[in-house]
C-alpha cells in the first residue's frame, strides 16, 4: 500500500523516501499516475460543499425568536386575528429574504474567489516536464520548485540550490527559511525546523530545487489545519443571547397565559374566554420587529466589511467578530502586509535623507532630513551608488501582472528595488549596464550577499548584509 499516511518523511533519507513511495527521479508513468489518483483522490483540501439556495433559506429559520413568531402566527390564525397573522408573516418573510440574499451573495463571492486561485505546477512524468492541474498531483510525483511558485503539496526535497521558502502561513514566522535536501531532521522537529521539507501552502522565495510529493489533499499539514477549521466551533454570542432571550419570552408567555386564565376563571369567567384572552395578550407581548431589526443591522455591517474585501458567509459572524476582546496574532504578514519600505537613508558625510512613499509605490521624493529640501546633486549620486549596489546583489523582482504591480522575493530586497525605482533605476537596466560575473546568495549563516559585475573596464563587487 502507498505510504501516504506517514508524517515522518523528514527523518528519512531521500533514497528511502523514493523507495517507500515507489517513485523515481524521472517521474511516474501515466498508468501509475492514474492508479494513484484513483486511490488517493484529487489534491484538494477538505471543505464543505456550497449549500443550495433552499438550504440557505431554511437556515434563516434556525432562530429561537423566529420559532416564537411562527407560534404566535399560528395562535393568531387560530384566533382568526388575520391582521396579526399578516404582520408577523411579513416580518418573517422580509427577515428571511434579507438574510438569504446576504448569505447567498457571500457564498457566490467565495466560490468566485476559489476559481481565481489556480495553480499549475510543473512536474516530471516519464522523464518529461509537464504542467498539470494542482488537483492532479499524486504521491510520488516529482515537482520542480522555482522562485515565486506556490508549493501545491507536501514534498520531501530531493535537491535544493539556494532554496528559501516563506512558511508564514503555517508557522507565523515572517522570515523565509533556508532549505537543505541533505538534512536529516529529528522526528519531534516542528514544521518550521524541517529543513528538508516543503509544505503545501508555502511560497518559494528564491532558488531552485525538486521534491517528491509525499502528501496530498487532506493528508498534508495544511489539510490537517483545514480539517480542524471545518469542525463546528463555538456558537456566536448573538445566537446564544437570542436563545436565552427567546427562552425567557417563552417562559414569561406560558406564565402569563396561566396567570390571566386562572384569574379570569377564579372571578367566575368562562375557561375558554380566559384562555383566548391570555393568548391574545401573550401574542401582543412578542417583539415581532426584533429579528428583522437584527438582520438589517448585521446586513449593513456585512456590506461594510465587503467593501473592505472581507467576505462574511454567515451574518452572526459579524457580531461574533465584534465581540472579541482579545486577539493573539503574529504581527508581520498577518496584521501587516509583510512589506518593508525604505523611509530613511544615511550616507557618510552627506547626512540623513527621508524617502516618501509606502510599500510598492515606485514614486516618491527624497529629501534631506534636516532642511526638508530635495537631495542635492552630490547626495543624489551617493544615493544612486547605494541603490545600484543593493539592486545588483538582489534576488527579488518587481513587475506588472494583470494590470497590478506585484513583487516576488525577500521583503528587504524588494524595498531596495523600490528605492532604486524612486531614483529612476531598474534592476533589469542595471544588469544590462553591469554584466554579472558571479554571485553569493544570502544565507543566515553568512548574513550577507554579494554580486560581482563588470562596470565598464573594471570589476565591481557589491555587498549587502550585516557589518
Amino acid at each position: 500500500m502507498l505510504e501516504q499516511q506517514k508524517r515522518d518523511w523528514h527523518v528519512i533519507a531521500r533514497d528511502e523516501v523514493l523507495a517507500r513511495l515507489k517513485a523515481r527521479h524521472e517521474g511516474l508513468s501515466p498508468a501509475e499516475v492514474a492508479e494513484r489518483f484513483n486511490r488517493c483522490g484529487p489534491n484538494r483540501l477538505p471543505e464543505a460543499g456550497r449549500p443550495s439556495l433552499a438550504r440557505v433559506i431554511l437556515r434563516q429559520f434556525a432562530n429561537p425568536l423566529t420559532y416564537i413568531l411562527l407560534a404566535a402566527a399560528a395562535v393568531s390564525a387560530f384566533l382568526e386575528n388575520w391582521s396579526d397573522v399578516g404582520f408577523i408573516a411579513s416580518v418573517v418573510i422580509i427577515d428571511v429574504i434579507i438574510g438569504s440574499a446576504q448569505e447567498w451573495q457571500a457564498e457566490t463571492s467565495a466560490a468566485s474567489l476559489k476559481k481565481t486561485l489556480r495553480i499549475s505546477p510543473t512536474v516530471v512524468r516519464a522523464g518529461v516536464r509537464r504542467t498539470v492541474s494542482i488537483e492532479d498531483l499524486v504521491p510520488g510525483d516529482i515537482w520542480l520548485l522555482e522562485s515565486g511558485a506556490a508549493v501545491p503539496a507536501d514534498l520531501r526535497l530531493l535537491t535544493a540550490q539556494d532554496l528559501r521558502v516563506d512558511e508564514s502561513l503555517l508557522t507565523g514566522e515572517s522570515h523565509s527559511v533556508v532549505k537543505d535536501a541533505d538534512a536529516i531532521v529529528a522526528a519531534e522537529a516542528g514544521l518550521g525546523d524541517r529543513a528538508n521539507m516543503a509544505h503545501a501552502g508555502t511560497l518559494v522565495v528564491s532558488g531552485r530545487g525538486s521534491g517528491v510529493v509525499c502528501g496530498t489533499g487532506s493528508r498534508t499539514e495544511l489539510g490537517a489545519i483545514a480539517h480542524m477549521l471545518a469542525s463546528e466551533g463555538a456558537r456566536p454570542p448573538l445566537l446564544v443571547r437570542m436563545e436565552a432571550f427567546s427562552n425567557r419570552i417563552a417562559v414569561a408567555t406560558v406564565l402569563l397565559v396561566l396567570l390571566v386564565a386562572g384569574g379570569l376563571v377564579a372571578r367566575g369567567g368562562a375557561l375558554e374566554e380566559g384562555f383566548l384572552f391570555a393568548i391574545a395578550l401573550a401574542v401582543s407581548a412578542i417583539p415581532e420587529g426584533l429579528p428583522m431589526a437584527i438582520t438589517v443591522a448585521l446586513s449593513i455591517a456585512s456590506s461594510r466589511m465587503g467593501k473592505r474585501d472581507v467576505i462574511v458567509r454567515r451574518l452572526p459572524a459579524v457580531e461574533a467578530l465584534g465581540s472579541c476582546t482579545l486577539i493573539a496574532t503574529d504581527k508581520t504578514g498577518t496584521l501587516t502586509a509583510n512589506r518593508l519600505t525604505v523611509k530613511k537613508v544615511a550616507l557618510p558625510g552627506a547626512g540623513a535623507f527621508d524617502v516618501e512613499g509606502e510599500g510598492l509605490e515606485l514614486e516618491g521624493e527624497i529629501r534631506a532630513a534636516d532642511g526638508r529640501a530635495p537631495a542635492d546633486t552630490e547626495a543624489k549620486r551617493g544615493l544612486i551608488r547605494l541603490a545600484t549596489a543593493a539592486s545588483l546583489t538582489n534576488e527579488s523582482e518587481i513587475g506588472v501582472a494583470e494590470g497590478a504591480l506585484e513583487a516576488r522575493g525577500d521583503a528587504v530586497d524588494v524595498s531596495f528595488l523600490v528605492l532604486a525605482a524612486k531614483l529612476g533605476l531598474t534592476r533589469a537596466e542595471l544588469l544590462m549596464a553591469h554584466a554579472p560575473r558571479g554571485a553569493i546568495p544570502y544565507e543566515p549563516k553568512k548574513s550577507f550577499s554579494a554580486s560581482a559585475n563588470v562596470d565598464g573596464q573594471r570589476q565591481r563587487l557589491s555587498v549587502k548584509g550585516a557589518p
